[in-house]
């Protein structure tokens, strides 16, 4: 999906997935991928969440995504292969 709008509009279809790739910046003034994340887990999600940023390590929203604790963190940009097996549950 295109923003955390269109996934909160997925409902029960979004929270049946195994894993949510959600990229941590969504656009200014918008909402983030911290609260997709945030969404999910408070609607019961229970799969795998990875985001992606092409932030610094010291970003306030990638400082706020290591803070999740159960979220991996992907560097951008990312190759096929490399988001192959972040899907897949390979690293």
């Amino acid at each position: 999906v295109g923003s955390y709008e269109e996934l909160v509009a997925l409902g029960d279809r979004a929270l049946g997935c195994g894993v949510a790739i959600l990229d941590i910046n969504l656009g200014p003034s918008r909402w983030s991928g911290i609260d997709a994340y945030t969404w999910l887990r408070e609607k019961g999600y229970t799969g795998r969440i990875v985001f992606l940023t092409g932030h610094a390590d010291n970003h306030p929203l990638v400082v706020a995504a290591k803070r999740k604790g159960d979220a991996e963190i992907v560097s951008k940009p990312i190759d096929p292969d490399r988001l192959q097996s972040v899907v897949d549950g390979d690293g």
